[in-house]
C-alpha cells in the first residue's frame, strides 16, 4: 500500500479536468405507496436542469408536448442578461447558433477556466403536479436529439411505439437518421399514469408523421451532401 506521502504527491501531479457537461434529473414521489406510473395515482415531478438537455412531458388528452426545461444558451434573453455582467461580446458559430467566447451552454458542470465569465453549475428547478393519469410519459432528451427533432416530433414518435424502451430507442433513431451533425444523442423515456391514452388526444402521432417522413426521406437521398 503507498504510504500517504506518495498518494498525496501523484494526486497533485494530476492535470485538472478543464472540460463541462451537462444534465437533467427528475424526481417523482407519490403520496400513497401506488407506484407512479398507475393510471390513479396523483404524483410530484421534480426536476432540475443544467445547459442544454431536455426534459418534455406528453398530455395524455390533447397529446402535446410539455416542456419542463429551457436551453441555457447565450440566445436565452434571461441567461444573456445575466452574462453581459461578465462578458464583453456574443458571437454567432456557422450553425447559427449564439456562442459566448466560444461556448454554447452557460450552465454547465465543470468548466472551471468559464467561471469567471458567468457560465454556472446553478440548476433551472421546477415543481410539477400530475393528476392522476395526466401526462402520458417524461422524455429526457439530449441536445443531439432537439438538434434534430422538435418536441412535438419527440413526443409523437413515442406515442407510435407500444413500449417506453422501444420509444427511446425511435427517438434516437430517427435523430441519427435526420440528422447531419453526428452529436450524442440519447433518450430515456418514462412511463407515466397516462401511458395507455398516449394516442387518444391530438390526433396521435398524426400531427407531425408526414414531416417526419419527409426528412427521413431526404435523409436517405444518395444526392444529400454530408459533412
Amino acid at each position: 500500500m503507498a504510504s500517504p506521502s506518495h498518494i498525496s504527491s501523484a494526486s497533485k501531479s494530476r492535470t485538472p479536468f478543464k472540460g463541462g457537461s451537462t444534465a437533467s434529473v427528475a424526481l417523482i414521489s407519490t403520496p400513497t405507496p401506488t407506484p407512479f406510473w398507475h393510471p390513479s395515482t396523483p404524483s410530484t415531478l421534480l426536476t432540475a436542469h443544467c445547459g442544454d438537455t431536455r426534459i418534455l412531458l406528453s398530455h395524455a388528452s390533447n397529446g402535446l408536448a410539455v416542456p419542463l426545461t429551457t436551453t441555457h444558451h447565450p440566445s436565452s434573453p434571461s441567461e444573456a442578461a445575466r452574462l453581459r455582467r461578465h462578458a464583453g461580446s456574443f458571437i454567432t458559430d456557422s450553425f447559427g447558433e449564439e456562442r459566448m467566447s466560444g461556448l454554447a451552454n452557460t450552465r454547465a458542470f465543470g468548466d472551471m477556466p468559464s467561471k469567471r465569465m458567468g457560465v454556472s453549475a446553478e440548476p433551472q428547478i421546477t415543481l410539477t403536479q400530475l393528476a392522476p393519469g395526466e401526462y402520458a410519459f417524461l422524455a429526457l432528451v439530449t441536445d443531439g436529439v432537439t438538434n434534430e427533432a422538435s418536441d412535438q416530433e419527440i413526443v409523437d414518435i413515442v406515442k407510435e411505439c407500444r413500449t417506453p424502451e422501444e420509444g427511446a430507442k425511435a427517438v434516437v433513431a430517427f435523430a441519427t437518421e435526420a440528422g447531419s451533425e453526428g452529436d450524442n444523442a440519447t433518450c430515456l423515456v418514462v412511463r407515466l399514469g397516462g401511458w395507455e391514452r398516449r394516442n387518444e388526444g391530438g390526433g396521435g402521432s398524426m400531427g407531425t408523421r408526414e414531416q417526419r417522413e419527409w426528412r427521413r426521406r431526404e435523409a436517405m437521398d444518395p444526392r444529400r451532401s454530408r459533412t
